[in-house]
């Protein structure tokens, strides 16, 4: 771990004390994203060789380049693939690949171990965008089923749930009551613009790391 993540980590856990009720955002936040991406992208070249294709190093590069063009980028696959000479075919099966696979997973940087330190029973929520079962496969991976209170995912298809609309707060707002919440999240456009169309406190934080 860098020395300015571990200074971070201190300042979060700092900033979070006086708060009574601990929200956060999953990827990037809870956990290094990174980490999932290497794994599923390890699986994806596996498959891909099983299939004939020469695609040593792939899982690499494609890791290399989601970190250098971002989450969001749009044609990460039809890149990556075009440098190994891959068809437009089994592109699109790949990507089938990719959001189907659900590969075992262990995260060595996250703040699990230090959020079960400092929590002393305050409630844990985790409100995350992204593909329900996947976010969900994720959270079991990390342990996070067992010790947040509740899970709200906001579907990628369904576009009016997704942070930063306030849509997660309201489903938390139908079972507790909240007195002096915080909202931990690493997209001030996403994460910050959820907290204040929620009217809640908001902290920036981002799980990053070199592996």
């Amino acid at each position: 771990m860098s020395t300015d993540l571990a200074d971070n980590i201190r300042q979060l856990f700092i900033h979070l004390e006086p708060y009574q009720e601990w929200l956060f955002d999953l990827d990037n936040t809870l956990y290094a994203q990174a980490e999932y991406d290497h794994c599923i992208f390890t699986a994806l070249e596996h498959w891909l060789g099983q299939q004939g294709e020469a695609v040593s190093g792939l899982a690499r590069k494609m890791s290399a380049e989601k970190l250098r063009l971002g989450p969001t980028y749009p044609h990460l696959f039809d890149d990556v693939f075009a440098g190994f000479n891959l068809s437009p075919d089994i592109v699109s099966r790949a990507i089938e690949f990719y959001r189907d696979e659900r590969p075992a997973f262990v995260s060595k940087n996250n703040l699990i171990a230090q959020i079960r330190a400092n929590l002393q029973g305050r409630p844990l929520f985790i409100v995350t965008n992204g593909h329900t079962a996947l976010q969900q496969h994720k959270v079991k991976c990390l342990g996070l089923d067992s010790l947040a209170s509740k899970v709200v995912y906001c579907d990628k298809y369904n576009p009016e749930q997704l942070k930063p609309s306030r849509w997660a707060w309201d489903r938390l707002l139908a079972d507790y009551q909240f007195s002096h919440p915080l909202y931990v999240g690493d997209s001030p456009a996403t994460d910050g613009g959820f907290a204040r169309n929620a009217g809640i406190d908001y902290y920036r934080f981002e799980y990053s790391y070199e592996h």
